[in-house]
């Protein structure tokens, strides 16, 4: 594939409409690209800016005027219908408000229902660690790797990294020099910011021999019980996914990947030392290691 295939289904692919082999040749040839990659980041900003401006645009609102005039006539059917001079041409007007009341509560039990199916299903392709609550930011942070980096399907649009903090300008530059003792097949994707569960993340990805690998880092400055040095490695299943989390005394770093899971582990204690100093400005590194499966 090249760059201006690559173009023409970029679309197509944000809006999951690629067969499998096609997505797998838009994933290889970003892992290659760096101009596609700025591309397709490009586009799912505008896209996500697009669909919150139409969410909130006054056209999808209910009309005031409209929902009072609605209110109004099904009260006035309602008093015809009790009155004992009501006409039979009246009763049938009732008959047809209820009918039609029944119609609008059974549409509205249906799409309640459908609304819940849809967020269990949301709730069901969510990892996690057993053994943690789900507002656990170990879990938040899984469910940022599954919904950013492997469905692309964020709530909220991403953001710069340093729109997100100046402490993660360059993160990349870092993140990706450091990781390539251990993963020389791993190509960069992308570095941004974005938001999962009201927690925002500096989130880096790279892809590479099949498997997908993000970089995220948290501000501890609204989890004070979380601070401390210490490396903690977990597991999640369906999907499976290893985490291996390193907390500085600022900021919490997750390295969540389906590696194998020393090698995970690995690729989080060659990045301990450069974000450490790069994000607490110190070279000091003193830890205890914890499993969580």
């Amino acid at each position: 594939m090249n760059c201006t295939d690559f173009r023409e289904i970029i679309d197509s692919y944000l809006s999951d409409e690629l067969l499998t082999e096609t997505n797998h040749g838009v994933l290889r040839h970003m892992e290659g690209c760096g101009n596609c990659r700025g591309e397709i980041e490009a586009r799912r900003e505008i896209r996500g800016r697009l669909k919150a401006a139409v969410m909130s645009s006054p056209h999808y609102q209910i009309d005031e005027q409209f929902a009072s005039n609605l209110r109004m006539m099904l009260t006035r059917s309602v008093r015809q219908s009790n009155a004992k001079t009501t006409s039979w041409i009246s009763r049938k007007s009732w008959v047809a408000v209820a009918a039609g009341l029944l119609v609008v509560f059974a549409i509205g039990f249906f799409v309640a229902n459908r609304v819940s199916v849809g967020r269990n299903q949301i709730a069901s392709i969510t990892p996690s660690v057993s053994s943690l609550q789900r507002d656990d930011l170990v879990n938040v942070a899984l469910g940022d790797h599954e919904h950013c980096a492997i469905r692309h399907d964020l709530k909220d649009p991403t953001f710069s990294l340093e729109k997100a903090s100046a402490k993660y300008k360059d993160l990349d530059k870092i993140v990706v020099p450091s990781l390539g003792r251990i993963l020389s097949k791993y190509q960069f994707v992308m570095a941004h910011g974005c938001t999962y569960e009201d927690t925002q993340f500096a989130h880096v990805v790279l892809k590479g021999e099949g498997k997908t690998l993000s970089v995220l880092i948290a501000d501890l400055k609204d989890f004070g019980d979380l601070k401390g040095e210490e490396i903690l490695k977990f597991s999640s299943t369906k999907p499976e996914y290893h985490v291996a989390k390193f907390n500085t005394k600022t900021h919490a770093i997750f390295v969540i990947s389906d590696m194998d899971e020393n090698k995970n582990f690995e690729a989080l204690k060659a990045l301990s030392v450069p974000l450490t100093k790069h994000l607490d400005g110190s070279n000091q590194f003193q830890t205890a290691i914890l499993s969580f499966y």
